[in-house]
This record gives C-alpha cells, structure tokens and sequence, in this order.
C-alpha cells in the first residue's frame, strides 16, 4: 500500500505537470472550474445561450461513469472527468470526426476497512 503522503504528493506532481503550463489570462481556455478568474464568465462573444441534441452541439462521448466536475478547455482539447472504478489504466478510447478521445485512469488506493472507515 502507498502511504498517503506519497499518494497525495503524485496527484500534486501529475496536477502541475498537466496544467501547470497554462499562462494566466489566455481567455480561450477554461482553464478550472468557473473560468479563468473564477467568476463563471467568459469575455467570448456570439456564444450560444441554448442547446440540445441537436443544437448548438459541436460533439459529445459518453462517459463510462458518473462525474460532476467542470470541463477544463485548453488550447483544442477538452478534459473532463468521471468515476469509473478503482484502477489505473490509459488507452484510446475511440476516433471519430477528427476527434481524438483518449481516457486516462488514475488510481485511487482502496483505504483498508477499519472502525473509523466501515
């Protein structure tokens, strides 16, 4: 078992490495959750206030679980996140319309069952 400092210190490391190149004030990105500036308001113009499946929909994928956290816009790509399970993994999931939709997994330790932790 990984003890839980390591754990947390490979999420920091994988979090920098991954967004820590992002330059503060690109407003084309949406670059955490709420924007920019963590006002939930893009300086875009022209933008969509409505949409459905077939309005307004530049693509969509379906997720293999649960999620409820903000897309991240970086530059093209999209991130988004779910639950899938327990596990650690990283493979193409599909490509279509030019789009390519990759998933990664990354690991959660399972906490051993204890008095505090049922």
């Amino acid at each position: 078992m990984v003890p839980r400092i390591c754990r947390t210190g490979i999420v920091w490391a994988f979090t920098l490495v991954t967004f820590g190149n992002v330059a503060p004030g690109q407003t084309a990105d949406w670059s955490r959750f709420r924007g920019p500036d963590g006002s939930a308001v893009s300086d875009a113009r022209g933008v969509p206030t409505d949409w459905s499946d077939s309005t307004n929909l530049a693509w969509k994928t379906e997720l293999p679980g649960p999620g409820s956290s903000s897309p991240i816009i970086v530059g093209d790509r999209v991130f988004v996140t779910c639950y899938s399970g327990y596990g650690i993994g990283r493979g193409l999931v599909t490509s279509r319309q030019n789009l390519n939709l990759t998933t990664m997994h990354l690991g959660v330790a399972k906490l051993r069952e204890c008095e505090m932790n049922p």
